[in-house]
This record gives C-alpha cells, structure tokens and sequence, in this order.
C-alpha cells in the first residue's frame, strides 16, 4: 500500500563515469513514498555517528506487519537510467533493537521485480552496494523490511553510473568504521615459521598447530611474548582439523584422504602416534565429546568412533547427514555444517548407535565451522546465499559471515542474528570458516576475508570490534600476485595485495594464535577484546556410554541374497580380490586379510599404511596403502596364504588409494592424492613414476577397474578431463598411448566400468555405452555425443561393474547396491532387478565366477550366489 501522507523531499545524485574524468548532475527533489503505512511512520532524522552520513530516514515499525510489506519506494526517474549500462544502488543502513533483513527490489511498473536481493541488517551502520543493469523499463525502486518491531535507518541513497562490467561492480556490504570497530593488520613477514596453518589449539601451558608438515608444539611464555617452539614431528598428510579429549592426554587430528590419527600427548612435548581411525571418507571437521571423537567426512555425514583406549580406537556407527564440513556435540546433540546444502543438520546422538537426524537450521551460505556455548550456535558461513549461485545476482559471493541461534529446544532453533563480511568472496580454496568463543566474544575466521570479532554480549545484536588481516602489499616481502579463476571475487585487489586464508584462531591469556593456511601461524597481543580463554564445552548431557558393536551388522538372507556370508573383522573392508581359492581382503587399518571360501582367517599382514585397495595379476598383489604409497606382494604359489613385500612406490605423504593394471602388469593407473599418475611397474622391486596427470580427483573410484578390449584404462577427474590409456592388446604396447584431451562429463558419485569390447558410464537415470576404439568418442562430452549409446534406468548413483549378465552399481557415500540385468542386446536398457541399503558401504564387487563378493566398508565384506541376484 502506497501511502501519499508521507513524502519527504532529498536530493540525489547520479554520476556517470567516462574514463578517467567524472562529473555530476544532481536530480531534482523526488518524492519517497512510505510503504504500509498502517504498520509505523517515517521521517526525517539527524545522523551523527557516520562518517558521509548527516541523515536519514527513520522507519519506525510500530506494528508488526507482514514480510516485505513496510518500507519505502523511490521513483527511478530522476536518475535517468540508460538501457544496457551498468549501475550501483548505494545506501547505509542500521537497526537499533533486533537483527532484520532489508529486501531491495527494483521494480517495473507492473510491479513486476526486474533484480533485487535480501540484505542482512546488523546494529552498526553499513554502507550496502546493490549492482544492477538497466533494462529501460525501470520504474522505482523498493525496499522492505523483514518485521521486526524497531527503528531502522535508511540513508545516502544513491545511484552512480559504473565503469565496469556488472561482474566487476562494487556489490555487498561494507561496514562503516567510525562506528567504533578497528581494523589490525598483522604483518606478512611476523609468522612464526611452521608454515601453512590449518588450526591451533591453546590448551594451557602448550599450543598446538599443525601444517602439512606435520604437528607441532609450542610452550606458552609470559603474556605478550610468542611462544616457543619445543617440537616439530614428521609431515603425515594433509592436516585439517584438530581436537584435544577431555582430559588432556589425546589430541586427534583430521587428515583427508590420510583419514585420522590419534595422538597421545601425556607428554605434552613429545606426541606420540598411538593409532589411526580409518575414516569412511575424507575426514575434515572434529569434535570430541567423553569418550567419542565425531569425524566429519564430508558426503558421507558424521562417524561416531569410541577413543576411550587412544591406541585402539573403535567405529561405533555413522549419521548421513549430508556434505559435511564441520560438527559440534552438545547437550546430547550434534550439529553439523553442511557445506552445499546451506544448513546445519542437527542429530540426537544421545544413543550412539540409533543416531537419528531431527531437522535442519537452512543457513544464508554455505555451512561449514560450528560452536556452541551457553545453548547459543555460532554458525560460520561462506560463498553464496542459498538461492544467489550465479555471477550474475547481486547477492553472488555475500554469503560469508555468521548466524546465531537459541538451540533451548534443539528441535525448534531460534534465529537470533546473522552478520557479514565486507564486500564480496568467493574462491574454492581454501573453502574453511570457523567460528571461536570466548567469554562474550566470538572470533570469525573467515579466510580471505579475515577475522572478524564481536562483541555477543546481545546476541540478537552482535556488535563487531575488530576486522584483523594478514597481508602484504605489492612490493612488500611475501606479496605475489594470485591468478583467481574467472569465477572467483576477493574483497581486495589481488594485483595489489596479497592477504592471508585465515581459517582458524584460538585465544588464551589475552593472546590470539591464528592459522593461516596461505603462510603460517600468527600471534597477536595486547587487545582488549582478547579473552582469557577460549570457552569449553559447558554441555550436561552426555551420550551414553554403553554400545552393543551392532550398527554395521546386515542380515544377507533377509535381503535375499542366497548362501549369503560375511567376514566381519572390525576394521573397514575397502575391496578385494581372489587367488586360487582365497581371498585377499584390503582392510583399512587391520592391513590384509586372506580367508577361505567360509570367511575364516587364514592370515594377516599388517600393511605400511591403511590399506585402501587391493589388486592381484598372476601371483603379484598391488596394494594402495595410503602414505605408504603403492606395495607390491608376491603371493607363495604353493602356500597361496603367505605374502612377501617386494617392492613400492610412493610421493612423500600423497596418499594412494586406488589401483587398477594393465593387462600385463607393466604399468599401474593409481589415484595419487587428489591426482592420478600411471607408474611403471615392470620392476617390482623398483617402481616409478611413468606420467602424472594433473586433473582433481575429488573422491575415490574413478578409475575403471577392468581393461576394456584387454586394452584400455580409464581415469576420470570431477568435469574436467577424462584420461584415457591405450597399453595395446594383451598390453602388447611398446608405451601406452595415452589421450589426455577428453572432457567426458563424468561427474564424482559415479564412475565407469569395462564390459567387455565396451565401456559403461553411470551419470544417474542414464547409462552410457560406448567403443573406446572409436576416436569420434573423445570429441565431446558423453551426454551429448553422438558416438554415445545412451540409455535410460531408474535413477542410481554409484559405481558399476559389470559381472556376466548383471550390472552392480555401488553408491558408498548411500550404502545401496543396485543390480540390473542385462540383455544379450547389449542397446536394451537394462533391467533394475535389485535394489537393496546395507548398514555400511558397498564399494566395487568382484566374482569368481560363482559367487559374488562385496566390500561393505565396516560392514565387513559379504559372499552371495552370483545366482542368486535374480529370481530365476
């Protein structure tokens, strides 16, 4: 409702850029129109706390009216707005009593929105930079509240002609500083020599931060000194996130694809490594609470592992709670930031073996880091809002900041307030924000954007007191020139200055310890909003402690499956493969198994490293054993259960985790890190590297497993290139031909699989079916190939392999295996006969041509009649 009782005269200026000189044409005095005038009032008011600012308007909400419904519309007309050009709205803005959001439409005379996005307001003024592109049709433009009852101010409003592209336009929020906050800049060069950072713990007399390089302990001196450095270990991998245990004498540390190892610090100095989990996934995020360490594996949700004895740990079960990065336990219950999603998922662990997800918070950006004090979640944010993905928004890379929520009631939390960042961001690496607390403090680490502090004393208001960076200008020791894809935004100059990813921080005795993963770990001193300690979990309610060890068991009959068995050894079952009458059983941190036909232990050899996977050729086993690289075995032919080292391969701490021959055995195709590289085995005892392949590799299996046409290999990176290996019939190649050209399409979370003089591809409801001989393949990508043989199936995610007539597709991350049976004409759709959810996670099947064995994660490995598969 427009109300024409309200009309309040101001100046706007409009001022159009051409090269280097500007000058300004002044509109004349407009109308602004008060919107729902039935909820509050409007009017002149006198501004003294903001720099540019001497007044605004003042909207005062004095009934609660509906979403969007009470603001205030301002005719474009006076701008003279040109179609095609690129403009910026600007104003500032403040609200004085409760979080709110502004939404800001501008508007054609239908009323139709021609652009427009949903700001977040804080209690601080804030100057907001809204982009827009003019299309000739604009009419006014509108700004709405969210609700709350209050005052809030509008001022400087504005609209200047841009000189840049609509990507290259000042968009977001910029906070005005002489609103009582300071900016610290930390000095490039003042780090103290550990190297890249990816988190720090404070715990008393001793601090601990970690690198690629390894873990490293520093002793805490008198407060305004830095500490010193008392011991570096060896590099493991690639360090993520850590946790101490409650009593002091564990510290567990996250390491992707390295999994996670498990420290015993009772000697604060000296760690020693007292064993590994065997993470389901990439572990990332970390939360100890008693005697249970919760693993963030990021697509495969939170595992709950039982670190009561540090040196044998246990996996108790597993919550799929999405993409997630980071999780925090309390009061019984888990929350967890789900990265792509833009939540926090929230379990009752309170049993941990029937864990159970009870809702989710929707976040405006991506979820990631997570804290709780007092029964208030702080939640880190970054990227995009939910609903602004594309460079063309003019909320795109505003999604960096923190929310707050009264979780009383787990089930129903309140949203208290959201904050921003300055300015946009958005750049994949590395993507981590984490939030610390300490008394009425909370510490934002929000990478390139640095580290935001606020004060939290009223959480529906946080009040920010400082912004603290790391950085060198250009011609400053440390700076160099950063070369962002054409997707990434900074809220800097990247020609100009380099800043450092801060992506963690922690504080004791008045002291800020800060992870910067671009450099090095920092400390700061001598600030007033620099607390004593960092909060500890102040949670009452514990999960129980008890548990049966029964989360992973699978009733293969009841599934029907036929002569089903299993070998449950408690470590994780990764694959396997056969040797006469055994199988060889690649099992995580147990190393490899080899059992008879009835799942009975016959031996074990404890492997280098965790064993992610396992092929044999002839008599030779080829092991992907994580840090240790790819191993070589030599299987005793006439005691086919006695296994001797030969001979390995491996690139510092880069983990291998998969493997797959050629047909003779010469060369192995292995994912090295989040890589992949094919290595001339040909000497056993003398492994090397043939040819590395830079393409990301983002999770296992990816790889064809099985030669097609006892020829090819294949190995594919997340939409980027598909690499393709030609060893010659039999492996009758000289040197492999190797096609590094292809983008193929193929995306994580399904994979490619040999059929015979055929390969498979799985991409959800569509298999695709081609010749790799045929050139015109490799031209473009598999869905729009017409090369390609493309078939429709119900929607599967996961991997195939093919056995005899059946196609097995094996989604990990869902822990379901999808059985198709496939036609003697191979272009007939195949047909789903099968579909079935372990508790575990099935990874690549394989057979000896009666049976069918399949690696189920810590569910063991399962045995059933490959005859069984159908009804027949």
């Amino acid at each position: 409702m427009l109300m024409k009782d309200k009309i309040l005269p101001l100046m706007f200026a409009l001022l159009f850029f051409l090269g280097a000189s500007a000058y300004a044409m002044e509109a004349d005095a407009t109308d602004i129109t008060l919107v729902g005038g039935e909820y509050g009032t409007l009017k002149n008011a006198p501004v003294n706390d903001c720099a540019g600012l001497t007044n605004a308007l003042e909207l005062d909400c004095t009934a609660l009216p509906k979403s969007d419904s009470f603001g205030i519309s301002v005719p474009v007309e006076p701008f003279e707005l040109v179609a095609g050009k690129v403009y910026v709205l600007s104003f500032y803005a403040k609200v004085t009593d409760a979080y709110d959001t502004l939404k800001v439409s501008i508007d054609d005379k239908s009323g139709k929105e021609l652009t427009g996005f949903t700001y977040q307001l804080c209690g601080q003024w804030t100057q907001i930079f809204v982009p827009f592109k003019a299309t000739g049709n604009e009419v006014n433009i509108r700004m709405t509240l969210g609700g709350q009852l209050q005052k809030v101010y509008l001022g400087g409003i504005r609209v200047d002609a841009s000189d840049t592209t609509f990507e290259g336009a000042r968009s977001g929020y910029y906070m005005v500083e002489s609103d009582g906050w300071e900016t610290v800049v930390v000095d490039w060069g003042e780090g103290m020599g550990i190297g890249n950072c990816a988190d720090v713990i404070a715990n008393g007399e001793y601090i601990y931060a970690i690198t690629n390089k390894g873990l490293h302990v520093f002793q805490a001196n008198d407060r305004g000194d830095n500490p010193t450095l008392v011991k570096s270990t060896k590099p493991y991998g690639d360090f993520r996130q850590m946790s101490i245990t409650d009593d002091g004498q564990g510290l567990v540390v996250t390491a992707r694809t390295n999994e996670v190892f498990v420290f015993d610090i009772s000697d604060p100095v000296n760690p020693v490594l007292a064993s590994r989990i065997d993470s389901l996934e990439a572990a990332t995020g970390i939360d100890i609470q008693g005697k249970y360490c919760f693993i963030a594996d990021r697509v495969f949700g939170v595992d709950i592992v039982d670190i009561s004895d540090l040196y044998h740990p246990v996996m108790v079960s597993n919550i799929p709670t999405g993409e997630t990065q980071d999780c925090k336990v309390y009061n019984g219950y888990l929350y967890a930031g789900v990265w792509g999603a833009c939540k926090v998922r929230v379990c009752d662990v309170r049993d941990v073996e029937n864990p159970r997800v009870i809702g989710d918070i929707q976040l405006k950006g991506r979820g990631d880091g997570v804290n709780i004090k007092q029964g208030i979640l702080y939640a880190a944010t970054g990227h995009m809002e939910s609903k602004t993905p594309q460079a063309t928004s003019p909320g795109y890379a505003l999604g960096n900041g923190m929310e707050m929520y009264d979780i009383t009631d787990p089930e129903n939390p309140v949203l208290l307030s959201r904050v921003r960042a300055d300015g946009r961001m958005y750049c994949s690496y590395p993507d981590v924000w984490r939030v610390s607390v300490a008394g009425h403090y909370a510490y934002l680490a929000s990478t390139y954007n640095g580290i935001y502090v606020y004060d939290t004393t009223d959480k529906r208001l946080p009040k920010r007191v400082a912004h603290i960076e790391v950085m060198a200008k250009e011609g400053e020791p440390g700076f160099s020139k950063s070369k962002p894809k054409s997707t990434w935004v900074f809220p800097y100059d990247p020609e100009l200055e380099r800043h450092g990813a801060l992506i963690d921080c922690d504080v004791q005795d008045g002291t800020m310890y800060i992870a910067n993963k671009s450099n090095d770990l920092y400390v700061l001193h001598g600030k007033d909003y620099l607390a004593e300690a960092t909060d500890k979990d102040d949670s009452t309610v514990f999960p129980k402690q008890a548990y049966t060890g029964s989360y992973f068991s699978n009733d293969l009959s009841a599934m029907g499956f036929k002569e089903g068995r299993l070998f449950q050894p408690g470590s994780q079952v990764w694959a396997c493969a056969r040797y006469g009458d055994y199988t060889y059983v690649a099992s995580g941190a147990d190393g490899i198994y080899v059992i008879d036909d009835e799942m009975n232990i016959i031996s074990q050899y404890p492997s280098h490293d965790i064993t992610n996977d396992i092929q044999i050729v002839g008599n030779k086993i080829y092991a992907a054993e994580n840090t240790a690289g790819l191993c070589i075995y030599e299987i005793d032919e006439t005691s086919p259960d006695k296994i001797t080292y030969k001979g390995g391969y491996k690139s510092g701490v880069s983990p291998i985790v998969e493997v797959a021959l050629s047909p003779d055995a010469r060369f192995a195709l292995v994912q090295r890190g989040n890589t992949s590289a094919l290595i001339d085995v040909s000497d056993i005892a003398n492994p090397k590297a043939y040819q590395k392949f830079p393409y990301t590799m983002v999770y296992q299996n990816q790889i064809t497993r099985e030669c097609a046409q006892d020829r090819y290999l294949m190995v594919f990176a997340n939409g980027s290139k598909t690499v393709v290996c030609d060893f010659g019939v039999g492996g009758s190649a000289a040197d492999p031909v190797i096609n590094e050209t292809w983008v193929s399409g193929m995306r994580q979370g399904f994979g490619l699989a040999a059929d015979g003089d055929q390969v498979l591809g799985t991409a959800g409801s569509k298999l695709y079916r081609f010749d790799p001989t045929n050139k015109g393949v490799y031209s473009s990508s598999l869905a729009s190939n017409p090369h390609v043989e493309t078939l429709s199936i119900n929607y599967t995610a996961g991997v195939p392999t093919v056995i005899g007539d059946y196609l097995l597709i094996a989604s990990r991350s869902k822990g379901e295996l999808s059985v198709y049976k496939l036609s003697e004409d191979r272009s007939v759709a195949p047909a789903l006969v099968k579909k079935v959810t372990f508790k575990g996670n099935p990874s690549r099947p394989i057979s000896d041509g009666n049976r069918i064995y399949l690696p189920l994660g810590y569910g063991g490995l399962a045995s059933f009649e490959l005859a069984g598969l159908t009804s027949e």
